[in-house]
């Protein structure tokens, strides 16, 4: 699964194989950049029907496509995550901040935050940066940085901007609302995707309903489904709290645990034999 969390990990795993005993096997890597079945059905239609104002996208895994202009009736219907009545499960005020202390194997790895600004019932603007670090004293074997800004109108995606240094690779996504849909430029995949969809940033627990996400660090369209694992006590900046554990299943599987404010509090997975757990240390708004 290449997600905003998931991908930033298992890359690293390889990059830094060199130096791990551990970590020499090499990962499988694999590509959605194809259109889908039901998009590519359409377009091949519009094209039989001479509608000139359809784009036809045709291009090799890692190019970048320019954004497109396409009707809102031309397209599939949006897609929302399942039941997902609420939005917004959880309110982000302006100012919240989520703080993470990224640990791989229970040593520093990195620092994950996404700051809140504005308001989630008109505009909500969400930005997260990733910093992430392998090696040896002052010696670096492996970074990785993301920076994504996120736009919300009214609990709807509208317009998403990713930049990735995956160790020397350069990775981007930038996407548009565009009538009924978003209009979707990225490293990975360059197309079409129906309003509704959520981000890999994983703060919005709307996520574990959805059978669809779009990739912050490339617009790649990652297939998930998600399991309830249950309530459990934790302990998050220093607190006991209750949380609602999830797996999120993909080619990883992810852990999450959302507070009783549907807030995310902590994440955690292991890949390769390492376990990697993202720890909260600053509260929301605190």
């Amino acid at each position: 699964m290449k997600s905003f969390l998931l991908p930033v990990i298992g890359i690293c795993f390889v990059a830094t194989g060199a130096c791990n005993p551990e970590l020499s096997e090499p990962a499988a890597v694999s590509s959605t950049a194809d259109l889908n079945t039901n998009e590519l059905a359409l377009l091949q239609q519009a094209s039989q029907n001479d509608i000139t104002d359809t784009p036809v996208i045709i291009a090799e895994e890692g190019a970048v496509i320019e954004p497109q202009t396409l009707e809102a009736s031309d397209v599939r219907e949006p897609q929302i995550a399942q039941e997902q009545e609420d939005r917004f499960p959880w309110q982000p005020a302006n100012g919240d901040k989520i703080s993470f202390k990224v640990l791989r194997k229970g040593n520093d790895f990195g620092t994950h935050s996404i700051a809140f600004s504005g308001d989630p019932e008109n505009e909500l603007v969400v930005t997260s940066k990733v910093s992430l670090r392998a090696g040896f004293g002052p010696i670096t074997a492996f970074r990785y940085t993301l920076e994504a800004k996120e736009t919300w109108r009214s609990g709807v995606l509208v317009k998403l901007t990713g930049k990735t240094n995956d160790n020397g690779d350069q990775l981007q996504v930038s996407a548009d609302q565009q009538g009924d849909v978003l209009n979707v430029s990225g490293s990975k995949y360059s197309g079409f995707v129906g309003l509704g969809i959520l981000p890999s940033s994983h703060w919005h627990k709307g996520q574990v309903g959805a059978s669809q996400i779009l990739s912050t660090e490339d617009g790649e369209l990652l297939d998930v489904s998600s399991e309830f694992l249950g309530r459990e006590t934790i302990e998050v900046a220093g607190r006991q709290i209750d949380a609602d554990r999830y797996v999120l299943k993909s080619d990883i599987d992810l852990d999450l645990w959302y507070d009783t404010q549907n807030r995310l509090v902590k994440l955690a997975f292991e890949a390769r034999g390492q376990n990697i757990e993202y720890i909260l240390t600053q509260i929301y708004g605190s």
